[in-house]
């Protein structure tokens, strides 16, 4: 996502290298930074999801949306 915050950076990598715990904790750490990081919202989301934990993803994502609409992640 564009202007993607160093630390939401991280935790992309993080759980794309598979260390899931590593990427929610870098995830939460930029969110504590702003709230409205939209790539770390979606990693937690996403994250969710994985877990199955669709109630908590849904409302994630739907932020997501909201601030940035015109993403077609945040729709899948």
């Amino acid at each position: 996502m564009a202007g993607i915050s160093d630390l939401a950076a991280k935790a992309k990598t993080a759980i794309e290298a598979g260390d899931i715990d590593e990427g929610m904790r870098l995830a939460c750490k930029a969110l504590d930074e702003d709230f409205d990081d939209v790539a770390a919202l979606y990693q937690v989301g996403y994250l969710m999801l994985q877990a199955e934990r669709p109630g908590i993803a849904h409302t994630i994502m739907r932020r997501c949306a909201e601030l940035k609409p015109e993403r077609p992640e945040v729709w899948n």
